[in-house]
């Protein structure tokens, strides 16, 4: 954060709940916002803007993605103008909340598999924000048309996550960046190699290479992660981590000496792998005792 950046304290006069999850600081004459979840500073809009992004709320702010759910929860019912009741849970009670959330849940379920989607859609950051969403309009929502799921619907989400890659993107210069280096094979005879690039913004896919032609070129490795090197830009990169097979080793090591400036890391993951593999493969050993 730049020096002119003075710290404000948020006075007991401001009630809005937002006011908890965010810091306010005085540049100059103008009075900035900052998001205690993703580290994002609002130059304006004050503290409606804050709770937009915190709710994931279309509007003037890009959505935060590291808020928790019952934030983000709050600060639609704040939007929305719906008031917390909160009251102690009889047994009566707790059985009136199962029988709404099987309702629920059978809902959900029936429209998963009436179109077919895979049951592990449960486990996306944003089914559980899309359900708090629901919830907090109370009865009587109608869903996105067809139409509006193509029209507008998609140019907000474009328009959100161009938002949120120029905000990683922005932070490499800052904080400096990792290259990830991600190889699969798609089943079907083909090999890709998948560019990710990390931050502490967050990780963007950057771009992806089909390597089929040659799979055990560690030349045509090397003109892949030196090229990525130079679209992220050379000051940017921190380090390129790459899988420890002995090609990848060749083409790292040959890129840290076309680049001194540039570390090539062996993934641990990977590393710690192949270890394992290593240990099951002894175990099957039989010793004499």
């Amino acid at each position: 954060m730049a020096s002119n950046m003075e710290p404000v304290a948020v006075t007991s006069q401001k009630h809005d709940p937002a006011w908890k999850h965010c810091q306010m600081f005085k540049n100059g004459d103008r009075v900035q916002l900052k998001c205690i979840y993703c580290g994002k500073i609002f130059k304006g809009g004050g503290i409606h803007r804050i709770k937009e992004h915190l709710a994931g709320q279309k509007g003037n702010a890009a959505t935060c993605l590291r808020v928790q759910p019952d934030v983000r929860l709050q600060m639609l019912e704040s939007l929305n103008g719906v008031a917390v009741k909160k009251r102690k849970k009889t047994e009566t009670c707790r059985g009136d909340v199962r029988k709404v959330s099987n309702t629920v849940h059978m809902a959900v379920g029936r429209f998963f598999f009436d179109v077919g989607l895979p049951v592990d859609a449960v486990n996306s950051a944003y089914f559980q924000p899309m359900i708090d969403a629901i919830a907090s309009q109370g009865t009587g929502v109608v869903g996105p048309s067809y139409h509006d799921l193509r029209s507008w619907i998609l140019k907000n989400l474009v328009h959100e996550v161009r938002n949120d890659v120029d905000q990683c993107t922005g932070a490499w210069g800052r904080t400096g960046c990792s290259i990830l280096v991600d190889e699969w094979n798609s089943g079907k005879g083909k090999t890709f190699v998948n560019f990710l690039v990390y931050c502490p913004e967050g990780t963007i896919f950057l771009r992806s290479a089909d390597i089929s032609h040659a799979i055990d070129s560690a030349d045509v490795l090397y003109e892949l992660l030196k090229e990525t090197v130079e679209e992220v830009g050379l000051r940017n990169v921190l380090q390129v981590i790459t899988s420890c097979d002995d090609r990848y080793v060749i083409a790292g090591k040959r890129l840290t000496d076309t680049y001194p400036t540039v570390f090539w890391t062996p993934c641990a993951g990977r590393s710690i792998d192949l270890m394992l593999h290593d240990i099951e493969r002894t175990s099957n050993c039989e010793y004499d005792t």
